[in-house]
């Protein structure tokens, strides 16, 4: 029997050419055979990447005889560089013919659980100090600086994206990729957990169980917006990693300001820039989120960081059920702003500095 063939239509269309892609896969849903063509994949994106890796991944689960090959690979541009056919355990050595873009950086796909990105060593009552060093790590890799505008908003953004899942996802693992151009100074980073979605742990909080999968995905990027229930009893504990419910906040915040921000969950995404969108996407688990920043702009990041916070506690006022607190000491801190010691047992401490 002939293989399904499925192919990526044209990326200059938008975001939406990826999704469009994943309803050719699924329909017709259960076919034996599945030839995936990346001769029309031009540029490997991480957002892109993750959600392919994603997709396979749940379509294999779904019908586990079916079998997948893949064609048109070689000459997509560095294709192999980003790690996709190794997430996707596929044994394939690729002949980059095409040209290799060597002008930006890069951490490739790397799937991780929550306990490994910690430190099978570091006790859970410091999983969020081991995060703040952990994404310094990854900022510093990606950007080949470990000071100055550029890698103070990218470790901030992992670092905030990361504490997102350990404290709501319910997760086990997750996915990262990262692209840095240094000449335009734009950066793409996406995150992406097997987790319950947005709605299952918004949700869990009394106040906001009363909303839809589309009133989720736009509340969760509210300010004081939490699906814990308790997230603010601690308000006044001096706790600096406190849930304040600003992280997608502050998150979507930077990136609509310099750049944009889209975030995927359920069977919706959202998509925001200077306007904000909603549109459907089938076959999606878990939360994704993308980050595309512009850092262009160097001024003061901690300084704008402190604006949108203002901004959101007066915004916090208006919103039924959202707590009007101010942001978490860690919401509004760049890791320069925190000293970090890693004790003779094993365990990491924070401490804030003044």
């Amino acid at each position: 029997m002939k293989a399904t063939t499925v192919r990526f239509g044209n990326p200059t269309g938008g975001i939406r050419y990826i999704f469009q892609w994943a309803e050719s896969l699924w329909n017709p849903a259960n076919a034996v055979d599945i030839a995936i063509d990346f001769s029309n994949f031009i540029f490997p994106k991480p957002f892109e990447l993750i959600f392919i890796v994603n997709q396979i991944a749940d379509y294999k689960n779904a019908f586990p005889y079916a079998r997948i090959s893949y064609t048109g690979y070689n000459g997509v541009y560095d294709i192999s560089r980003m790690g996709l056919f190794q997430l996707l355990d596929a044994n394939i050595q690729t002949c980059d013919t095409g040209a290799i873009r060597s002008d930006y950086y890069h951490l490739p796909l790397t799937r991780v659980t929550l306990k490994e990105f910690r430190g099978v060593d570091v006790h859970p009552a410091d999983t969020n100090d081991a995060i703040e060093m952990n994404a310094g790590h990854l900022a510093e890799r990606l950007t080949q600086s470990s000071s100055g505008y550029v890698f103070d908003a990218i470790q901030y953004s992992l670092r905030e994206i990361i504490r997102n899942i350990y404290e709501h996802s319910s997760a086990s693992e997750f996915i990262f990729a990262a692209k840095y151009f240094p000449s335009s100074k734009i950066a793409e980073i996406c995150i992406s957990d097997n987790g319950s979605g947005i709605h299952s742990s918004l949700t869990r909080n009394p106040k906001f169980n009363h909303l839809s999968q589309r009133d989720s995905i736009q509340w969760a990027c509210l300010p004081g917006v939490s699906g814990n229930p308790l997230a603010f009893s601690d308000d006044h504990s001096g706790n600096p990693w406190r849930n304040s419910g600003y992280g997608l906040y502050m998150m979507s915040r930077l990136c609509r300001n310099d750049g944009d921000f889209l975030i995927m969950s359920g069977n919706l995404t959202l998509y925001m820039q200077s306007e904000k969108n909603i549109f459907p996407v089938k076959y999606n688990r878990g939360t994704t989120v993308r980050l595309h920043l512009n850092l262009g702009d160097t001024s003061d990041l901690r300084a704008k960081l402190a604006a949108y916070a203002r901004d959101g506690k007066a915004t916090a006022r208006d919103i039924a059920g959202a707590e009007q607190v101010d942001a978490s000491t860690a919401s509004m801190m760049l890791k320069r702003d925190f000293d970090v010691k890693v004790l003779a047992n094993g365990r990491s401490q924070v401490r804030t500095q003044s």
